[in-house]
């Protein structure tokens, strides 16, 4: 008899952009890779609106994942946990919905960045540039395709003194573990979601 499969996690972070020599997304992402083990996919998404949703598409079609958590840089002191993403302006007049939700536990991933000790917020605005447009693609991929069964968007701030990038790996890791818990524990259920 066949060894139940394991739920595969993509989790991405972004390349450097603008002044920034390292983007806490990728670094953290990163190490949490490690961390976390062969069960989760650690890449790295370029900062340009179209190469970033053709090699998200890509990464998808290649390991199905049954989670997919997307990280990226933002301004500020806190993480921010994003329930929404907007249509890219680019692509008005498509027919594809112009607001989309995650689909990710808000209360789940509170505790674990409670726990994690990381000030954080929950945002209903993921901004108007890569980060936005990127999480939007990956929801119209899981309404069309009907996974991955998870998606979530993650803002992390700059790098500082008090904000390392191991901090923010603990988060990610924390969030990434309780999810994969749950799967696990609901792996009988199957992998397909009602499209929308």
């Amino acid at each position: 008899m066949n060894a139940q499969r394991k739920p595969v996690v993509l989790l991405t972070g972004f390349e450097p952009f603008g002044g920034h020599r390292h983007n806490s997304s990728w670094e953290a992402a990163r190490i949490a890779g490690k961390r976390l083990g062969p069960d989760v996919v650690v890449a790295r998404l370029p900062v340009d609106h179209g190469r970033a949703a053709m090699v998200l598409t890509e990464l998808l079609e290649k390991y199905h994942p049954d989670a997919c958590m997307l990280t990226g840089l933002a301004r500020g002191p806190r993480l921010r946990v994003e329930r929404v993403a907007r249509r890219h302006r680019g692509l008005a007049g498509t027919g594809l919905p112009g607001r989309l939700h995650g689909a990710w536990p808000m209360s789940e991933t509170g505790l674990a960045l409670r726990q994690a000790k990381l000030p954080f917020r929950i945002s209903d605005n993921a901004g108007s540039y890569v980060c936005n447009s990127t999480y939007w693609w990956l929801l119209c991929f899981r309404m069309k395709n009907g996974w991955p069964r998870h998606a979530a968007f993650l803002h992390v701030p700059p790098l500082s003194r008090r904000i390392t990038a191991d901090s923010l790996a603990r988060g990610m890791e924390a969030i990434v573990r309780r999810r994969m818990a749950f799967m696990r524990r609901t792996s009988g259920t199957g992998r397909s979601i009602p499209p929308g």
